[in-house]
């Protein structure tokens, strides 16, 4: 069985986005003792990119990779937890550079520092980027944005990056916060305000994310989840490539002192993955025809031995396909069970004992779990942006 063949088209995310990288934001403002625990305080409000970062439940070989087994789902969940982290890593790692420079300036009124307006070495005109304390009725405590602009002009200022987040004052990695990176804004301010714009090769869509942990968990449980829309990376393959529309949630649970840890997966997309027939889904024959609706939910235990339940319906299937996948410490299967309609095609092999169970009778967390009217409103931001009515 040879793996869906859209993952390779749809997983390598490399990023085009204004870095800011030596902008000129001039010597910074002369803070006093008391702005400088502003500033502190302020900060808290970026995510480190280990927190919005879906964690790869393997360790690394000595080159730095995961380790390939030939559990097939297993993999295409590490490759979906890595093509996650694109970029949220890169959106953390823009926001931290900016902000290792001393702020520009500092407003009292809006409780506000900046960073900038300095040149775009990536792009036309200007960009900066403020954090800013809220008042209490607000559901942050802090917001951020990454704002472009030209001529210096706050007029003409446009937000390709925003986010809210409530830290926790005694840890840092106990941050809660939503952010979204508005490929389709950034191109939408180069297309108005560069003559030589074009779409080829650039990211599009929107990624927006909610992390944060669950206090009524024993032991020390987080989450994510992540929402794509219209999604195209700058590296899509073929002369049309189409957009994705896809969901994640992912978290780890870990039942301390010494208990055992959990990596979940729980995965939606809509793309064209299968033909009429269901041995075509696990294929290379597919034909661009009508979107299939494709999830994939994983866990794997103390980043060894795990599950994988599949589900692909919709489309050009004439029946709806399901698959169970087991694997063993090295990401070797070790049980496989595919289902047409559940009447099964294929079935061999064994679970270890603790995972014969379905993953909803285990109890592994899935996106079904999340407050409706919470997804709702990320699905929303995603679909519209901030300026969306997603209240």
């Amino acid at each position: 069985m040879k793996h869906l063949n859209y993952l390779a088209a749809v997983l390598p995310l490399a990023l085009v986005a204004c870095s800011g990288d030596g902008a000129d934001t001039g010597s910074g403002a002369d803070l006093s003792e008391e702005e400088l625990v502003k500033l502190e305080q302020h900060l808290r409000a970026i995510p480190s990119e280990e927190r919005v970062s879906a964690v790869t439940p393997i360790d690394a070989d000595a080159d730095g990779r995961p380790r390939a087994g030939s559990a097939e789902f297993a993999q295409d969940s590490i490759d979906a937890a890595i093509a996650i982290n694109g970029p949220a890593i890169a959106m953390v790692r823009l926001l931290k550079l900016i902000t290792k420079l001393p702020p520009t300036v500092y407003d009292s009124d809006t409780r506000e520092f900046v960073w900038g307006p300095g040149d775009n070495d990536n792009g036309v005109g200007q960009v900066l980027l403020y954090i800013r304390e809220n008042g209490p009725e607000e559901d942050f405590k802090y917001h951020y944005a990454f704002v472009r602009l030209v001529d210096r002009d706050r007029a003409t200022a446009l937000p390709v990056i925003w986010g809210g987040a409530n830290p926790d004052p005694e840890d840092k990695d106990k941050n809660v916060g939503v952010t979204l990176w508005d490929f389709d804004a950034n191109n939408a301010f180069d297309q108005l305000h560069d003559p030589a714009f074009t779409l080829d090769h650039k990211t599009q869509g929107r990624f927006v994310m909610l992390y944060g942990d669950d206090p009524k968990a024993e032991g020390h449980a987080r989450y994510n989840v992540a929402v794509f829309r219209d999604f195209i990376p700058d590296d899509a393959k073929g002369d049309d490539p189409q957009p994705l529309d896809s969901e994640y949630f992912y978290g780890r649970v870990k039942e301390e002192p010494s208990g055992p840890q959990f990596d979940f997966m729980d995965w939606k997309l809509k793309g064209d993955l299968c033909d009429s027939d269901p041995d075509s889904c696990f294929d290379n024959n597919v034909v661009a025809d009508q979107d299939e609706d494709f999830r994939l939910r994983t866990v794997f235990i103390d980043k060894g031995i795990g599950r994988a339940e599949v589900e692909v319906a919709g489309g050009d299937l004439t029946s709806d396909v399901s698959a169970v996948e087991c694997w063993d410490k090295n990401l070797d299967r070790t049980y496989l069970s595919i289902s047409a309609d559940q009447s099964v095609i294929v079935s061999g092999g064994q679970c270890a004992d603790a995972l014969q169970s379905s993953l909803a009778e285990l109890g592994v967390p899935s996106i079904g779990d999340i407050d409706a009217d919470l997804m709702s409103k990320l699905t929303c931001v995603a679909d519209n942006g901030i300026d969306g009515d997603c209240e």
